[in-house]
């Protein structure tokens, strides 16, 4: 069984290099390598974090998934 993980993001990226570290470490530790997905759901950051996003889904496609509203919807949305 695949196990999901989903994160609203807004304005995160001093945050997510070692979010990003932290969910891979634990995942990979517990679970089968193709196991798990993180979906990270930019909600129209202005810093970064989309571009952070964008490079971990590059490096790991098969874990990581970046999903982008171009305004803010908001956390529940996201």
């Amino acid at each position: 069984m695949k196990v999901s993980i989903i994160s609203p993001v807004l304005n995160e990226e001093p945050n997510l290099e070692e979010l990003l570290a932290r969910v891979a470490t634990v995942m990979n530790a517990y679970s089968r390598a193709d196991g798990w997905e993180y979906l990270l759901i930019d909600d129209g950051s202005t810093d970064r974090s989309w571009d952070l996003i964008v490079q971990a889904s590059q490096a790991d496609p098969t874990h990581f998934r970046g999903f982008r509203h171009l305004r803010r919807a908001g956390q529940g949305a996201a």
